[in-house]
C-alpha cells in the first residue's frame, strides 16, 4: 500500500504511459471504501443572498490558491454583490487519499447538498464549481439537491473544469454521462491531451468547451500544466456565462438562453485571444 501511494503521488510527473495507467488503475481499484469526509459546511446565508456560488478544488489543492482567485473574479464581476454568497469547499485532507478521492469528494458533495437543501438555506440559484476530482464533489452536491422537492424552485448551474471522470476500476468514465445531468445548464471546460488520466473526457449532460487546440505553449510549466489551464481560461473568459454576471434577470431566464446557444453534448473552440 505505502508503495501504491509513493507512486500515486507522482503521477503528475510519470512520463510513460502505461506506468502513468497502472498507477490510476492501483488508485481506482485501492479506493473502494468511502470514509465520511470532516469538512466544514457552508456558512449562514447571507440575509441579502439569493444566489450561492460553490467552489470545489481537486486533489491536494488548496480551497485558498486557485478558488480564492476565482472568488475574487467572481466578486470583481458581480453588479450586485450582496445577492451572492460564496463557498470554498476546504477538502484538502480528505483529498489527500487519491486511492478514494472521487468516492469521498461524491459522498462530501452529497453531504454539502442535503445540507443546502435544509431549512436554514433558501437559494434560488446555485452555481457549482468544480475542477479534476472536485467534478465529484459538484455532482454530488447536485445529485442531492435533486432528490428534494424544492428543487423545481431552484437553478443549478454547473461548470466542470478538466473533470476527473473515472470512479472505479469498472466505471472508468463514470462521469461522462452523469457529469451534469442534473442541472439546469452544465459547461465542461477540458483540454484532452493532457497528462493527467480520465480528464480527458467531453461530457454528455454538459456543453464541451475544448481547449485543446488554444492551449498556450509552456515548455517550462508543470507537467500538469495542461490540466490546469481550464482554471486560466474560465477565469478569463467562461466566468462571463455564470450566473453571477447575469443575474439581472430571473433565475429562468438566465439558464434558458445559455441552454438554447450551448446545447448539452455539443461541443465549441473558443478562438484564442
Amino acid at each position: 500500500m505505502k508503495a501504491i501511494r509513493r507512486a500515486a503521488s507522482g503521477l503528475h510527473t510519470a512520463h510513460g504511459l502505461l506506468a502513468r495507467l497502472a498507477i490510476v488503475l492501483a488508485v481506482l481499484v485501492s479506493g473502494c471504501a468511502t470514509p465520511s469526509p470532516d469538512v466544514p459546511g457552508p456558512a449562514p446565508q447571507s440575509a441579502s443572498a439569493t444566489g450561492v456560488i460553490v467552489i470545489a478544488h481537486g486533489v491536494e489543492a488548496r480551497a485558498d490558491g486557485w478558488p480564492l482567485a476565482l472568488e475574487r473574479d467572481f466578486r470583481a464581476l458581480m453588479e450586485s454583490p450582496e445577492l451572492w454568497d460564496v463557498y470554498r469547499v476546504d477538502w484538502y485532507e480528505a483529498s489527500l487519499d487519491r486511492l478514494a478521492a472521487p468516492r469521498v469528494g461524491y459522498a462530501l458533495g452529497r453531504k454539502i447538498g442535503r445540507e443546502l437543501a435544509g431549512p436554514d438555506y433558501d437559494y434560488e440559484v446555485l452555481h457549482l464549481v468544480g475542477h479534476s476530482a472536485g467534478a465529484h464533489v459538484v455532482h454530488g452536491i447536485a445529485d442531492a439537491l435533486s432528490d428534494t422537492s424544492e428543487r423545481a424552485e431552484q437553478v443549478i448551474h454547473t461548470t466542470f473544469l478538466d473533470p476527473f471522470v473515472a470512479r472505479s476500476l469498472v466505471q472508468l468514465f463514470w462521469g461522462t454521462r452523469r457529469f451534469g445531468s442534473n442541472a439546469d445548464f452544465a459547461e465542461n471546460y477540458v483540454t484532452r491531451e493532457d497528462r493527467v488520466p480520465f480528464t480527458n473526457s467531453l461530457l454528455d449532460a454538459a456543453h464541451n468547451f475544448d481547449l485543446t487546440s488554444i492551449l498556450p505553449p509552456n515548455p517550462d510549466g508543470p507537467d500538469n500544466y495542461a490540466h490546469m489551464y481550464p482554471i486560466t481560461f474560465y477565469r478569463a473568459q467562461g466566468i462571463a456565462l455564470s450566473p453571477a454576471a447575469l443575474l439581472r434577470r430571473e433565475a429562468r431566464e438566465m439558464v434558458e438562453p445559455l441552454s438554447a446557444r450551448f446545447p448539452a453534448g455539443r461541443q465549441t473552440i473558443p478562438a484564442p485571444r
